[in-house]
């Protein structure tokens, strides 16, 4: 393989494979990278996930504001690069800066283009239930990630993946796809027409419920963005997990204790519907006649108590009475948009560590009824 001279633009954590990568196999003369940014409470400036590589690598570092003034384009000219590489540096390039790479600009974006371009790629494909993304290898144009694709790669979605998953696997499959296109340098090809979607950057207000979309959107944004909260008091309650399910689904929970609803929650995740009813106990082997009947007469009152508690839940919930944002039970089920319920599974109070709703309400109560 040709050994390129190569100068690598950018910045958060999916950037640092594609860097290792170059680093190993190619000259990196520098790295552009987005300034250090205050960080915390405290304000501390920190430096980007690519320039702490970039130094633990000992190559130059350079972190301007804007690349449309003439003297930072100058000095980026004159390292004499080959090629520039892109990946998510956060700047868009003017075509002065592309101009001055004589084997071009290339960008590693996560998208099968021309779905998803924009700063978000990753969270939009996940939010917007999207069964296939992937990486694609592009060739830089004036335009926002409009240019000449030379490789793609996908890859599955699955109803369980998160964000931060996602993002790793696409990160490496990144850094190996680049490889592969400066060694075969293989022909550039025209993005389809149509199709085009933009991934907007996420907003700070996205990470909190608006619980008058349906539950099964919120559940993928919660799997998008690692959690979605919302204000109780001064208190923000996150939710790291949680499932989604129709109104009728959520009615046959009413009348379990809140560890059978758990229980019965942790089989729905495994993928196992059929879950035993009380009118399905069957006495033991070598079980007394009495023994049986007694369980019998146990387990009648348990199915009556229950069919009773899901026909006042669902009496309760008929109408103008089902209002999204309302906890529905004392398992912190929550009403959502289109007569869908959310089940948290994983909650967080601000301050304190990511538990299991059973064992978060055991200490911080949210009573039935409250809305949020």
């Amino acid at each position: 393989m040709e050994k390129l001279k190569i100068i690598f633009m950018g910045t958060p954590d999916f950037s640092v494979p594609v860097l290792q990568a170059l680093a190993e196999n190619h000259e990196v003369l520098a790295v552009y990278t987005q300034p250090p940014k205050p960080v915390g409470r405290g304000g501390k400036l920190t430096k980007s996930p690519v320039q702490a590589k970039a130094e633990e690598l000992g190559i130059p570092v350079l972190t301007p504001k804007s690349l449309k003034k003439e003297q930072a384009q100058e000095q980026m000219r004159s390292f004499g690069a080959d090629i520039g590489i892109v990946a998510a540096y956060g700047l868009i390039l003017p075509q002065a800066v592309l101009d001055i790479f004589p084997k071009g600009c290339i960008n590693v974006h996560a998208s099968l283009l021309p779905r998803w371009r924009g700063a978000a790629p990753i969270q939009r494909a996940l939010i917007a239930g999207d069964a296939q993304t992937g990486i694609t290898i592009m060739q830089m144009d004036a335009g926002l990630d409009t240019g000449d694709m030379l490789l793609k790669e996908s890859v599955d979605i699955s109803e369980k993946t998160t964000g931060q998953e996602l993002h790793d696997i696409l990160s490496q499959m990144g850094a190996r796809l680049i490889l592969r296109v400066l060694e075969e340098n293989p022909s550039p090809v025209k993005q389809p027409l149509g199709g085009d979607t933009y991934a907007k950057k996420i907003e700070r207000e996205e990470y909190f419920f608006d619980f008058s979309e349906p539950a099964d959107l919120l559940e993928r944004k919660i799997r998008a963005l690692g959690s979605l909260s919302f204000m109780r008091g001064n208190d923000r309650i996150s939710v790291l997990q949680a499932k989604a399910m129709a109104l009728e689904e959520f009615e046959s929970f009413a009348g379990m204790s809140r560890k059978e609803n758990q229980n019965r929650l942790d089989v729905a995740e495994k993928g196992d519907n059929s879950f035993p009813r009380p009118d399905e106990v069957m006495p033991e082997n070598g079980e007394k006649a009495s023994e049986a009947e007694s369980k019998g007469a146990v387990a009648d009152k348990v199915v009556l108590g229950r069919k009773a508690a899901q026909e006042e839940l669902k009496n309760s919930l008929e109408g103008e009475n089902f209002i999204p944002g309302t906890v529905l039970d004392e398992n912190m089920a929550l009403s959502c948009g289109k007569k869908t319920v959310l089940i948290p599974l994983i909650v967080k109070r601000s301050g304190k560590r990511a538990m299991p709703v059973c064992d978060f309400l055991r200490g911080y109560r949210i009573l039935k009824g409250e809305r949020f």
